[in-house]
């Protein structure tokens, strides 16, 4: 095993990393004992947070993604029911797929930020609730928003924290960058 691969992982960093998990589970256990069960909207914000390595300028792509993933994960089971019947279900697939490469090439320059691996995670767990989507759909929305917030907040201001109570070496070796 290459020992670089584990440097990073300090006491500091277990630390964070406790710090973080308790963090999240508290939330998780929070917006279970409101009757938030379906908490993956959230749950996505945060992953894609830590993949981003706590950049702050990637929030918006996070959540612009994310919203538009969940417009089309509402708008692709009415589109395909109404195109079905007229085109077939594979020209209609087709022609979804059209629109959507019509909208990443007219955007240009923002489409990075509204079509994103973010925008086609959040489609693809929208569309395999399917049944769920016009009951849970303004929900889903909220919790990405609100509880997304909330979680990649508390996140960011968690790594703010400890960035400020570590000394600078530590800070910039051991913690998250923005």
């Amino acid at each position: 095993m290459n020992k670089d691969l584990l440097k990073g992982i300090t006491r500091t960093h277990m630390l964070m990393t406790l710090l973080f998990t308790v963090f999240l589970i508290v939330s998780f256990v929070s917006f279970h004992k409101l009757h938030i069960i379906d908490t993956w909207p959230a749950m996505f914000a945060i992953f894609y947070f830590f993949i981003f390595e706590f950049k702050k300028e990637k929030i918006i792509t996070i959540f612009a993604g994310a919203f538009v993933g969940l417009l089309i994960g509402l708008a692709l089971p009415s589109a395909m029911g109404c195109l079905v019947p007229i085109f077939g279900a594979e020209n209609s697939l087709y022609l979804f797929v059209g629109i959507a490469i019509f909208f990443v090439i007219l955007l240009g320059p923002v489409a990075p930020a509204l079509f994103n691996p973010i925008t086609f995670t959040y489609a693809y767990l929208s569309v395999i609730n399917a049944k769920s989507i016009p009951s849970n759909w303004l929900n889903w929305l909220l919790l990405m928003i609100v509880g997304g917030g909330i979680l990649v907040g508390g996140i960011y201001g968690l790594n703010c924290l400890l960035r400020k109570l570590g000394n600078s070496n530590v800070a910039e070796t051991e913690t998250y960058h923005h």
